[in-house]
């Protein structure tokens, strides 16, 4: 029917229906997203902004659900990875070289984020050679042997893996363990407005409901 509608106007070429059609569910898009932003904000003003969650509630949950908060022991590490994959003998002493050279330049104080983009071949260069946060016990024997001898903020020596020739830096550690309340207030926080927020949002539906249908 949209398509007859459109060759009586004139409409006919395949081009110029694909544009019509295209800015008619562009405009549905605009339409759908300022009603979805308008709801959004007038849950929020009716049903959110009447939740309150008091210092001592949250106190008080973190007191009994501390496992729900532990963290692992673990490190969070970056890298760069000078790949010897799939790489003849002969240009191993260059990438070893080229490992060296990066290896420098971190130690000389060079930024490990921009020398993990430079010299990086892992996709993790994208990210400043950033791999994460690692549980202790998750690494090879070897890794992990290296990585325990760091403290934060040091680069490792060239380890020469299957992979290539990877310099490690410890970003951070973290001992694990049960958390200060301090440091996931704001996760107990929304635990708890989630909590309450959802059947004060069913309610506040159900009410509108019975009002429009009124």
């Amino acid at each position: 029917e949209l398509r007859e509608a459109m060759e009586a106007k004139g409409l006919g070429t395949p081009a110029t229906r694909a544009a019509v059609i295209e800015g008619l569910i562009y405009e549905d898009f605009k339409s759908n997203m300022r009603d979805n932003i308008l709801s959004q904000w007038v849950i929020q003003r009716e049903v959110g902004g009447r939740v309150s969650i008091k210092p001592e509630e949250i106190k008080t949950y973190f007191e009994g659900h501390k496992d729900e908060f532990k963290r692992p022991e673990g490190v969070v590490l970056a890298q760069i990875l000078v790949s010897t994959e799939e790489k003849k003998e002969d240009v191993l002493p260059a990438l070893k070289k080229k490992a060296e050279e990066a290896l420098d330049k971190a130690r000389k104080g060079g930024k490990f984020d921009e020398l993990a983009r430079d010299y990086s071949d892992d996709a993790s260069a994208q990210r400043g050679g950033e791999i994460g946060f690692i549980e202790k016990g998750s690494m090879s024997p070897e890794l992990e042997a290296v990585v325990n001898k760091l403290n934060k903020g040091d680069v490792s020596d060239i380890i020469t893996t299957r992979y290539g020739y990877m310099i490690l830096k410890l970003v951070d550690r973290s001992t694990g363990g049960e958390p200060q309340l301090s440091e996931v207030e704001s996760r107990v926080h929304e635990k708890l407005y989630l909590e309450r927020v959802q059947p004060a949002l069913r309610e506040y539906l159900k009410a509108r409901g019975a009002t429009l249908n009124s």
